[in-house]
């Protein structure tokens, strides 16, 4: 068969160096590097070992040891307080679960008003209850999240993946049902998720592990809808547990498995582990009419991978407390060079370099209102399915200052297309938060199964 397109490629120096590396014909059917050994899945629920539900508390789970764990979910039971009253006398205003034909201040709630109390969740939603997450193995700190730093990572999810979470969450738009108890799974976005089959927990052989979950000091979930705006719901708890995702091999697999990554002494893998700056308060200097500008020294100096930038507000409504705002421009610089000076809406839609091999969307689309479009990623890698691709050195860098823009409420965002101010029901930046997802070795001996983290920088 004659085709120009083949007789030019066979004349071509470029081709011919092509042909002679490795390449890989994808029409050439064969499944030896696509079939996984037989194994079984298990959602195995597990208590906790001590620790009860209440603000400013911890629960502790330790980790059982049955198979190869892939994802973790904290899972909180809770409804809405039966009554929830704010004020006195003629001010007194109750809300929560109401009777159909129930009377309060006046208003008649019928059969389908109840759900609209309710309506309106917070931006976290269940997340609001958590302040922060950690790993631990024999008392030593693996990885710990707090509470930005697990909405950052769920921003970095495929879009697919960051509905199915804010479904779960019952993230801003989504109703909860005052009459029934709900439950919350909250995926712990741990180093081991992102990639479950290269760094997930083998924990037959690893020693144990254990999940400490620290709540917040709030479980007001929501706002009381539109009929009685800006009234916080009090959610009460009224059970939580874990729920694991183990991958099980028989004993043969699982010994090639244990014999081919620990049998050299000590198995290294480079993982992203979460570190973060302190976060800074904005408290002056706050223009109705221009650009308001901070600027932030950055002090970390571990090896960088990706940062993540969020401002979060204060807000006289609870659905937007705490979240994060839209912002103008962002600019970062190292050693007094420039690396970047751009509107901060070219980094929310493609920041994200390693996603589809080249760059991701930061806007989540459907569900936008969780304002995760609003975390803001300057990825200094490739892709994150190839492994570790690059890393910045911070360490090694002289002067290194973050530095971004936004506008108040008062002032129309010119980023924003639908001509809305940039911080919506009164919201007012409060916080800038700076996030890192750092390069860091986590080692394993062989002997003992100890876990550490080694070299960070």
């Amino acid at each position: 068969m004659s085709n120009p397109i083949l007789s030019s490629n066979q004349s071509s120096a470029v081709v011919a160096t092509i042909n002679e590396s490795t390449t890989k014909n994808p029409w050439v059917y064969n499944e030896t590097d696509r079939l996984t050994v037989p194994h079984a899945m298990q959602l195995l629920t597990f208590h906790n070992s001590s620790g009860s539900i209440a603000k400013n508390s911890m629960m502790t789970f330790d980790l059982p040891k049955n198979g190869i764990l892939q994802q973790l979910f904290f899972v909180v039971e809770a409804k809405p307080a039966d009554r929830y009253t704010t004020g006195t006398g003629a001010s007194e205003v109750s809300i929560g679960y109401t009777k159909d034909g129930e009377v309060v201040n006046g208003l008649d709630f019928a059969d389908d008003q109840k759900d609209t109390l309710l309506a309106e969740m917070h931006v976290y939603g269940a997340l609001r209850m958590i302040k922060s997450i950690r790993l631990t193995a024999s008392g030593r700190i693996i990885e710990q999240l707090d509470q930005q730093q697990m909405f950052a990572r769920y921003s970095d999810m495929p879009v697919e993946h960051r509905m199915s979470v804010a479904t779960a969450l019952r993230m801003r738009g989504q109703r909860v049902a005052s009459e029934y108890e709900t439950a919350f799974p909250i995926p712990l976005p741990f180093y081991f998720a992102r990639d479950q089959q290269r760094y997930g927990l083998l924990t037959n052989f690893e020693e144990p592990f254990r999940v400490e979950i620290t709540f917040s000091d709030t479980f007001i979930l929501s706002d009381a809808g539109t009929l009685l705006k800006g009234t916080g719901v009090q959610f009460e708890p009224s059970k939580a547990y874990m729920v694991g995702h183990y991958r099980q091999l028989d004993e043969p697999q699982m010994n090639e498995v244990v014999s081919k990554n620990y049998g050299d002494g000590l198995l290294s893998r480079v993982v992203d582990i979460a570190k973060r700056e302190a976060p800074m308060t904005i408290t002056s200097g706050v223009s109705t009419t221009t650009l308001n500008t901070i600027e932030m020294t950055l002090k970390e100096n571990e090896a960088v991978r990706a940062m993540y930038v969020m401002v979060t507000c204060g807000s006289s409504m609870v659905v937007d407390n705490d979240a994060p705002v839209q912002l103008h421009s962002i600019q970062l610089t190292f050693n007094n060079t420039v690396v970047l000076d751009v509107p901060a809406h070219l980094i929310r839609c493609f920041g994200r370099w390693g996603q589809g091999h080249s760059h991701g969307s930061g806007d989540p689309g459907s569900v936008a209102l969780t304002r995760m479009q609003n975390v803001y990623k300057i990825d200094f890698g490739l892709a994150y399915d190839k492994g570790l691709s690059n890393v910045v050195a911070l360490r090694e860098i002289a002067s290194p200052k973050l530095k971004v823009q936004w506008y108040t409420q008062a002032t129309k965002n010119p980023a924003d297309s639908a001509g809305t101010s940039a911080f919506n029901n009164g919201a007012r930046p409060s916080t800038l938060h700076v996030l890192y997802d750092t390069a860091t070795f986590l080692s394993t001996s062989s002997s003992t199964g100890r876990v550490q983290l080694s070299i960070s920088s």
